[in-house]
Order: C-alpha cells, then structure tokens, then sequence
C-alpha cells in the first residue's frame, strides 16, 4: 500500500452500518404505530363528538344521543379497533422476521395488509371513525418497505485495494469497494 493514503470504510461495512441503523429506525415506527392504536382505542372510547352532543339540529344537548365513538357505533368501533390490532400485529411479524433474516426486500404480506388497511378509510369513509384510520394504512405502508439498503444483484465486487488503473492514467488506482477513487500510485 501506498503510504500517506487514509483509509476509506469499504461498501460492505458501509451496507452493514446502514443496516444497524436501519433496523432500529423500522421498530421505533413499529413502537409508534403501536402507542397511536393504543391512543385510538382511548379515543374511540372517551372523543366526544360534537354533532352527536347536540342531535346534530342544533337545539341543544340531548342526553338520549350517543356521545363518544363506541356509543354512536360500537359495531365499527370494535371491528376497527380489532382489524387494526390484526394489522399491526401482521405488520410487527413480518418485520421481525425480515430483521432476523437481514432480509433488503419489501415485506409482501406487510404490503398486501397496508393495501387492505388502505380499504378501511374507503369503507368507513362516512363514519366520525374512517378519517382517523387514514394514518394508520401509511404506516402500514413504511413498515412494509425494505428495510435496509437493497443490494445489487449479479457478482459481489472486488474487495478494497489496489488494482491496475483501468482509466490508463498511473499503473495502480484505489478500488474503495464500491467505485474507482481518484487515488492513484
């Protein structure tokens, strides 16, 4: 090697860092999307609205009115509150199982289950619940997306060092792993 040349981290450490990195981010977004279902099951259950408080007519409160989410309609309350604890938990499966297999693809069931989140809004659309479900299908959607750099296909490249300058300018060019530097010797 020549000297007075530095070092540079090769691209398989850099894959390999971006990787550590990766991975804690995708179960941060997994804890969140955990805490906002568990802030929507309070909200279904404590939000008052304020078009059933008041009959919608606006002449005044009417106790016999359905106040909160789950007393105006415990049917779609209960089944959202549940699909979405499905969702979620298919979702923390799948990537689990892409961290333990350091797995760089998309999670296709997590995908197929974002798309389905994604008909929950549309179905409940007209319902005080179908715009606070929104959210929850794109994050459904994050946490399918790969989760580390995606690798090239074909052969793995040469590793680190000094090879003939295949640009003709010196007899030896720097290969960092990744590309040609402009170190040469």
């Amino acid at each position: 090697m020549i000297s007075g040349i530095q070092h540079q981290p090769s691209a398989e450490t850099l894959s390999r860092t971006s990787w550590k990195r990766a991975v804690p981010r995708k179960f941060v977004l997994l804890g969140v999307a955990w805490m906002l279902w568990l802030a929507l099951i309070v909200l279904v259950h404590t939000w008052h609205l304020p078009f059933f408080a008041n009959g919608g007519d606006g002449a005044g409160f009417q106790p016999s009115q359905p106040r909160t989410l789950v007393e105006a309609d415990p049917g779609i309350a209960k089944t959202t509150l549940i699909g979405f604890a499905v969702f979620f938990l298919i979702e923390t499966c799948s990537v689990v199982w892409r961290a333990v297999r350091h797995s760089s693809k998309a999670g296709v069931t997590g995908i197929v289950v974002a798309g389905l989140g994604f008909t929950a809004p549309l179905l409940f659309a007209f319902t005080p619940i179908g715009f606070l479900l929104l959210p929850f299908a794109c994050l459904g959607v994050l946490l399918a997306l790969p989760i580390g750099p995606i690798e090239p296909k074909g052969y793995p490249p040469a590793p680190p060092g000094w090879y003939p300058d295949p640009f003709l300018a010196s007899p030896l060019r720097y290969w960092d792993g990744a590309m040609w530097t402009a170190w040469t010797g």
